[in-house]
């Protein structure tokens, strides 16, 4: 371009494009690179380690006072309750690692306090699939991807009834690994997917990503003002199927998105990890972004 300036109406076309999610999702497939200044931003980075829910009112200063204000740890660990310790830093990553124990149907999940007034993450309405909500979460396999379940993104009910079952939410936007079919049928299980539910209905879409072990994932959701979702995984969309295909149905790299959520619907961000043998299996997480846009 020679010594050509960029103009500034056009330095502003670029960017109003790269604050629309419709296309370029941001910046490296990233809708939380460049803030748009008419949408509301919750980041959560793992400063503090997420515990049980009760560490936040115990009586001892050093078990409350470290406790993540903002999230909390559900699940089960050995055939009881999740226990604080299933949560560590990890120095190597740098990331949160989730920790199961050697116990089939051991499970670990990051979900939001559910506290009344506790956390902004948790207020009802706050992710609403009316709100044109924006998620991103990094998270990183363990060295080990054999017989388990791996699962993040925005679901309607906590996972503190131990069901992990994909259809026991009725709507939700969610990625998911299982290697095999006990939370439901997968055709592929080697492969990472992505779950819509909208009414009770499952819309499963094959990304044709086969989950590798030690390795970074990004994944992204985004839903536009007729509730449609789109998915992103490490800057890249993925295309979603409409169909309801027991197994699923293989999509790929694409812009279509899959079927709405119906109004109001209440989601909140999630990540986890299920044994699926009695073997002990660990995922790391990096972080949660959400945005939304100031009103409906």
């Amino acid at each position: 371009m020679g010594n050509r300036r960029l103009g500034t109406k056009r330095l502003e076309s670029v960017l109003d494009n790269m604050l629309s999610h419709s296309t370029l999702n941001g910046l490296n497939g990233s809708p939380f690179s460049i803030r748009n200044p008419d949408r509301i931003y919750l980041e959560e980075f793992f400063k503090r380690r997420p515990s049980l829910n009760a560490d936040l009112t115990n009586a001892t200063e050093a078990t409350r006072m470290v406790a993540n204000p903002d999230w909390e740890l559900l699940g089960s660990s050995g055939g009881g309750a999740v226990a604080t310790g299933d949560a560590t830093f990890d120095g190597p990553t740098g990331l949160l690692k989730l920790n199961l124990d050697a116990t089939d149907q051991d499970a670990v999940t990051l979900f939001p306090h559910q506290d009344s007034n506790q956390s902004k993450w948790a207020v009802a309405g706050m992710w609403g699939s009316e709100n044109q909500v924006e998620f991103e979460c990094l998270i990183r396999t363990g060295d080990n991807i054999a017989t388990q379940t791996i699962f993040a993104g925005l679901k309607l009910a906590d996972d503190s009834g131990n069901n992990y079952a994909y259809a026991t939410d009725s709507d939700q936007v969610c990625f998911w690994y299982s290697t095999d079919d006990t939370e439901g049928a997968f055709t592929t299980n080697a492969n990472l997917h992505c779950i819509v539910s909208s009414g009770g209905d499952d819309y499963i879409s094959d990304l044709g990503i086969e989950l590798a072990s030690d390795t970074n994932y990004r994944l992204g959701i985004t839903f536009d003002a007729q509730r449609r979702p789109s998915a992103w995984v490490n800057g890249v969309q993925y295309s979603l199927t409409s169909a309801t295909t027991a197994g699923g149905v293989t999509t790929g790299v694409g812009t279509v998105k899959g079927p709405a959520l119906a109004d109001d619907k209440d989601l909140f961000p999630t990540a986890g990890i299920v044994a699926r043998d009695a073997a002990a299996r660990h995922m790391y997480v990096g972080y949660f972004k959400c945005s939304r846009i100031v009103f409906e």
